[in-house]
């Protein structure tokens, strides 16, 4: 699936394309978070938390 068919998935909350993105970036935004978290639990929150403002507000990209 390309980024663009995953943009657009995502646009129209297409479940499948929404899992593409996040199986696709969950990997390296969670070795971000790990960063600014004290442990994995947190860092694994600070990740839900982050996906749910990109599929929410992914409108505005």
């Amino acid at each position: 699936m390309t980024e663009q068919a995953i943009l657009a998935g995502c646009l129209h909350n297409d479940p499948v394309a929404q899992r593409e993105l996040y199986n696709r970036y969950s990997p390296k935004m969670l070795s971000v978070c790990y960063r600014f978290s004290q442990s994995r639990e947190d860092a694994e929150d600070m990740l839900q938390e982050g996906f749910i403002k990109v599929f929410t507000q992914i409108h505005t990209f």
